[in-house]
């Protein structure tokens, strides 16, 4: 309403074809606006995600020229193209070398993986962040402290996080990931087998074969903006159930801290399991699962299973029966 106030008051008139009313968020100039700030539009970074490498000087410019146009989402961006600007310089050999390669996917996994570009908060004191570097130079002026930060649980499997381990050694059963769920409040954690190669559909079964059927429908879903969290099926599958997607910031994974401890410790826990016997470890998540949610976490001070449930699970040696104190003689 107040849009409409003010287009009458300065008596401007809007083109109903060219007008979109009762959105959350609206494509313009390759960029998605919404309340919550700027973000590039996913449909856009896709010619970057598939960009060969370059061949030539003009192939270099071509694709300098199209990350340029979301670099202020990048910190550092001349630093970071530097390797690549080395090359378009006049009487220099086009040798593409690793430093060449690794500026390239430097560059692409940045532009790929964007922050939310917000309005700072004035009343904050701001701070001039400078750079005068051999190979950049520039300002920026920063609110002090540190980044927006996510909302605070309130109560079990309402917000979640949730992320992937990769890499691992393929098993007899195929699996070479591990699906990474986090509850936010009780800190209880599932950790499910998968494949690196799963889409975004193959996950939302997992999550609901898995989690959905434990503990229903969350609120919230906090994760890392990998490519199967950006794709048009995850939003909108979780639009129409009305859960919200919030994206831990790049390059700074403390936004997300939980997961982040959380898949330490999953790793730790697989090492000391396995002794080597890499090629099994899938068999023993539900082990690891269930004695990660059973240990009192040092935030709670309970176990997530307690948080949840209101009570431990007995475990194999709360069963073993305690020898009678007689046949033991001093």
């Amino acid at each position: 309403m107040q849009v409409f106030s003010i287009l009458r008051k300065n008596q401007r008139f809007g083109n109903l074809e060219k007008c979109t009313f009762c959105v959350d968020s609206l494509i313009f100039l390759g960029f998605i606006i919404s309340k919550k700030g700027v973000h590039v539009d996913p449909e856009k970074i896709k010619a970057i995600q598939e960009w060969p490498t370059p061949k030539n000087v003009g192939d270099i410019r071509s694709f300098h020229g199209l990350a340029s146009f979301y670099r202020r989402f990048v910190p550092n961006f001349s630093t970071l193209a530097s390797p690549l600007n080395e090359l378009v310089k006049k009487n220099v050999e086009f040798i593409w070398g690793e430093k060449q390669e690794r500026a390239f996917l430097a560059l692409k996994d940045k532009l790929t993986h964007t922050p939310l570009l917000a309005l700072p908060d004035f009343p904050r004191t701001f701070e001039l962040e400078c750079d005068a570097s051999g190979v950049g130079i520039g300002a920026v002026f920063n609110p002090h402290g540190s980044y927006t930060p996510l909302p605070v649980a309130n109560s079990p499997w309402v917000d979640i996080s949730m992320d992937f381990i990769l890499g691992l050694p393929k098993t007899q059963r195929g699996m070479d990931s591990i699906f990474v769920i986090v509850e936010r409040f009780s800190k209880m954690a599932h950790f499910i087998p998968c494949h690196k190669i799963d889409d975004a559909s193959n996950i939302a079964r997992l999550f609901f074969k898995q989690v959905v059927r434990l503990h229903g429908l969350p609120k919230t879903i906090v994760s890392d903006r990998d490519t199967k969290f950006l794709s048009h099926f995850w939003k909108t599958f979780w639009s129409r159930l009305e859960t919200k997607l919030l994206f831990s910031t790049t390059c700074h994974p403390q936004t997300d801290g939980k997961i982040e401890v959380v898949n330490r410790s999953l790793s730790t826990m697989l090492r000391a399991v396995l002794k080597g016997n890499h090629k099994s470890w899938d068999e023993y998540l539900l082990h690891i699962e269930f004695a990660y949610n059973r240990v009192v976490h040092k935030t709670t001070k309970i176990s997530p299973f307690e948080v949840v449930y209101g009570f431990n699970p007995l475990t194999p040696l709360d069963l073993i029966p305690l020898p009678d104190s007689s046949h033991f003689f001093l």
